[in-house]
Order: C-alpha cells, then structure tokens, then sequence
C-alpha cells in the first residue's frame, strides 16, 4: 500500500515486528499496544490475521470497535478477517446460537511450548453477526465482503459519512 502511495502507519507491540517492518521499509512503524495508540483521522483500519481477536472478551471486542470508530474519519472503513469456529463446537452447531457473552463459544485460550518455552493467551473469533450486531449498536455500517470456504470472513464495518 505504501507503495502505491498511501500513507501507512504499522502497529505492533512485538519490537521484533517493528523491526522487521522498518527493515522492509515501512516507513512509519508504532511499536505499541493497541490500547496506547490514540492517533486518529485514518480511512482505513485493517486487522490482519484475525485481528478481531484482539478483543479477547464481548466487552473487550466492543471498547476496541468504539476506539476504531474515533479513529475513522466519516466514511472511513475497518476491514478484517474472522471465523465462525461454531463447527469446532458439534453441540452447539444446529442449534440456536449462544449469546456473545463472557462464555461466548468463539472465546479460546491457545497453549503454545517449544522446546522449553511456554505462553498462553486469550483470543476471540466472534462471528460475522456478532460483529454486525456490535457495528449497529455503534450505528455503524456492516458488510461481509466475501465469504470463504470454511467458516472464514472477510468484513467491513464503516463509518457512516
């Protein structure tokens, strides 16, 4: 994109991201947490690689939405990925989706080791109509732009001009 002229800004709270990034040549690089990012007037907000898991809770998915939003000027437009990850779950699949709550079926936990390294770490795939739910509360613009093969979408939640 930067390429193409656009002006990008890249945010990271992994240093080693952020250095990656400049060494390819990303010219503006924010090595932080969502959270502590407080810039604004973007068009365009992209969460790449499930990035709607940042949300980690209900509660936690809509304060970032709420941020997103500051940040868009009027008719700008968050576009990321997500899944429906209700397949994972065969008792709930077929039957009446559960509430997007604190124990929200698209809540997990992933436990990674290599060798004798450890982590753990929430993350959250809420489903296109949680997000389309969030984005009206907001008043806000929902759209699934495409959908994939397995339970896999691409959406876009827009500013309203």
């Amino acid at each position: 994109l930067q390429e193409w002229g656009f002006d990008v800004v890249a945010i990271d709270n992994s240093q080693l991201s952020c250095d990656v990034a400049k060494e390819r040549g990303v010219k503006k690089v924010v090595c932080a947490d969502f959270e502590d990012f407080d810039e604004g007037g973007f068009d365009t907000i992209f969460l790449l690689m499930n990035g709607w898991g940042l949300g980690v809770t209900s509660k936690g998915t809509m304060t970032m939405l709420q941020k997103m939003a500051k940040m868009l000027n009027p008719g700008g437009k968050i576009i990321g990925d997500t899944s429906d990850i209700i397949y994972m779950r065969p008792k709930i699949k077929g039957q009446q989706k559960p509430p997007f709550d604190n124990n929200y079926y698209g809540q997990i936990r992933f436990d990674l080791q290599w060798n004798q390294h450890k982590t753990s770490f929430p993350w959250l795939y809420p489903a296109p109509d949680v997000l389309e739910e969030l984005a009206k509360q907001l008043e806000l613009d929902f759209e699934v732009i495409i959908e994939g093969d397995h339970y896999d979408y691409l959406v876009g939640i827009t500013k309203p001009q």
